[in-house]
């Protein structure tokens, strides 16, 4: 075999090896722009300190502190008296970073509805999981916060929407 081969060999190994232990994959942002990320498999980046802060201030702004049960609605429903409540905890997934330095998660919010009829203890509950993107630009003297990008919502009812949102209509 000769020498050039062998470069052209060698070359293609570490560019394959590169490609599989960077773990590349495409992430779908807002208005269908995409972009993609890279993650190495010695580093288990977490969004932690003022990002993972930041991030979980923007969802607990929206759907509660985390962990905390908040009433959502108090009424009639089907003749009864109810009183909803959710509960959102928070989980975020590193996704990689992009080619210019900044890293994206996978920020969900998963919410329990509650619902308690004629104020007595008996409930029933139901289930949704929220997924947005979070970016963060991981620069330490920038002054941009972490942040939702909230165009790229996807969302999952374990017992469908309609169901989930009944509760809240008076009927």
């Amino acid at each position: 075999m000769n020498k050039k081969l062998k470069v052209i060999l060698i070359g293609v190994c570490i560019i394959i090896f590169t490609m599989i232990k960077f773990q590349f994959k495409i992430v779908s942002l807002e208005n269908g722009e995409r972009t993609v990320v890279y993650k190495l498999p010695f580093n288990s980046y977490k969004p932690g300190g003022s990002s993972g802060v930041d991030l979980r201030d923007e969802l607990a702004a929206i759907y509660g502190k985390d962990g905390i049960q908040i009433e959502q609605y108090e009424g009639q429903w089907q003749g009864k008296n109810i009183t909803v409540y959710d509960t959102s905890k928070y989980e975020f997934e590193h996704l990689g970073q992009s080619i210019d330095g900044g890293h994206y998660f996978s920020c969900k919010v998963f919410t329990i509805r509650s619902v308690k009829f004629d104020y007595k203890e008996k409930m029933i509950e139901t289930e949704r999981t929220l997924t947005y993107i979070g970016y963060d630009d991981a620069d330490l003297s920038s002054d941009i916060r972490a942040t939702i990008l909230w165009g790229t919502l996807k969302d999952k009812y374990s017992d469908g929407e309609e169901y989930f949102n009944s509760f809240m209509i008076e009927s």
